[in-house]
């Protein structure tokens, strides 16, 4: 495999990521004014994925906070990804925030150098975003978004000899998937005969489903957010596509469990199945549901648990940082102490290196089958190659030096 053809491939990964705030002082040390509360920041637009933040840290709260400490969650709403600049100087500047946890903005790579001035860490939030494995100041708690397009790709090869690809024609990102589609169906032995290219904001996907019957795929991945998944997969079923969903846990949410289109589908996870209970974490963590978002339904998934698992990173962090006055410097050598950390359960082992982005390049498999979500492979996880990571970061690089 060339270099070369990977630059290509990765070229638009490297752009604002298509994947959904917290301040220091003035001095850039995250000192908050009351030693015995600690704010952190979140932005993101409304979702699920807030919901979860706010019950996660209540429900920390409720059980005695972290060591005696009460945390306050300040909450930036940014329903426009370009919000999130204005958002992340607020929450350093203004709300004097010692660390951005589980942030679920898109506009991450607009901003990510500011946190980055302030001392201030970002905890967990949304893996597949670029800064993720490139910014030493993002701590990630599961797969990157290079490691999980080799796991789709997996998935596809476990499923049949050939896969398609419907890609969405609003981002620039997304017009270099098939590049990247056909690039590994090389390496794992499947072919990429139909690759389209579609409008994710509505109109009509009979000719994009069509193609996919008559190319006989085993199985086929969209690249859209999660509800422009959901409408696609159903109008290609009712066109009598039965072909396999194939995707990154990202889109997945218990909605999906309503439509036939998704019977089948296997989904690479960036952290441990959110349906487990079979870990000390996995378990608080669907115990921390029942208590206190009874009604989440349709919208959980994968991205809720994640903001969780953010809050439970943050919180061992401080833990371990171990000093009465927490500050967005102790946090950071909290992380820095972890060693092939799981959080009880909840992710892969995760060590973080000062000065050094985090790579994390194994992922979970989530499935459904018979309308109920399934763990194929239980808690084991499956790793793109490091050597193959190591190459693709590289041309990444080289395309935006």
């Amino acid at each position: 495999m060339r270099t070369s053809r990977i630059a290509v491939a990765v070229a638009a990964l490297v752009l604002p990521t298509m994947a959904a705030c917290a301040s220091t002082s003035d001095g850039g040390d995250g000192a908050t004014s009351d030693p015995n509360t600690i704010v952190i920041g979140y932005l993101g637009a409304e979702s699920a994925m807030t919901d979860v933040m706010a019950a996660s840290v209540k429900a920390l709260n409720d059980d005695g906070g972290i060591d005696g400490k009460t945390v306050k969650l300040v909450t930036k709403i940014t329903p426009e990804p370009a919000d999130g600049v204005a958002a992340v100087k607020e929450l350093i500047d203004d709300d004097h925030v010692v660390a951005i946890v589980g942030q679920t903005n898109n506009a991450d790579q607009q901003w990510q150098q500011y946190p980055a001035q302030k001392g201030v860490p970002v905890i967990g939030g949304l893996n597949v975003n670029v800064p993720y494995v490139t910014n030493p100041d993002f701590f990630p708690t599961g797969a990157n978004l290079y490691a999980m397009a080799y796991g789709v790709m997996d998935l596809a090869s476990t499923v049949g000899d050939s896969t398609g690809a419907l890609y969405c024609a609003e981002s620039p990102q997304c017009a270099q998937l098939p590049t990247f589609v056909e690039l590994l169906g090389g390496m794992l032995g499947v072919e990429t005969p139909v690759t389209v290219k579609v409008s994710t904001t509505g109109g009509d996907w009979t000719a994009a489903c069509q193609a996919l019957i008559d190319g006989k795929v085993d199985s086929y991945q969209i690249a859209a957010d999660g509800p422009a998944v959901v409408k696609i997969a159903n109008s290609c079923y009712d066109q009598g596509l039965r072909s396999r969903v194939v995707t990154g846990d990202a889109t997945v949410r218990s909605s999906f469990l309503k439509y036939p289109a998704f019977d089948g589908m296997l989904a690479a996870g960036t952290t441990v199945p959110f349906i487990d209970d079979s870990t000390p974490g996995t378990k608080a963590y669907q115990e921390m549901l029942a208590t206190y978002l009874p009604d989440l339904g349709d919208e959980n998934g994968p991205l809720p648990m994640n903001s969780y698992i953010a809050v439970q990173l943050f919180k061992k962090a401080v833990e371990l940082g171990g000093t009465d006055e927490v500050t967005s410097a102790s946090i950071k050598d909290g992380l820095y102490q972890m060693k092939d950390e799981t959080l009880d359960g909840l992710t892969v082992p995760i060590t973080y290196t000062e000065g050094k982005p985090t790579i994390i390049n194994c992922y979970y498999t989530l499935g459904i089958e018979n309308g109920k979500f399934t763990e194929p492979d239980g808690l084991k996880t499956k790793c793109a190659p490091d050597d193959l990571i190591d190459t693709i970061l590289k041309a990444s690089s080289a395309v935006v030096s």
